[in-house]
């Protein structure tokens, strides 16, 4: 579950257990365990790299699955392929 949050809620010091109750999840690490995360990167020469993390244990933290990297090229494609390759890569199961 994500949601996009404004500037202001964002400064206005909302606790950490706040965005968890509102998650229904007891724990960051509990939330971790079960989903993905990724971040995007924009990239030299219009190009877009998504870059898929996994939740290795509290001793490891998130680490890339570096074998499901994409570098996307915005000449060829448009926003709503990004948008699609970043859902695959949050809607895979890893365990």
């Amino acid at each position: 579950m994500s949601r996009e949050i404004s500037y202001d809620e964002y400064y206005s010091g909302i606790s950490p257990k706040d965005v968890l109750k509102e998650m229904k999840e007891s724990s960051f690490p509990g939330l971790y365990k079960k989903s993905a995360s990724c971040i995007v990167y924009l990239e030299k020469e219009r190009k877009i790299k998504i870059v898929p993390y996994l939740y290795n244990g509290s001793e490891y933290g998130l680490n890339e699955v570096t074998n499901d990297i994409k570098i996307i090229d915005l000449e060829e494609n448009d926003s709503i392929q990004v948008t699609y390759e970043i859902e695959k890569i949050l809607n895979k199961k890893y365990n």
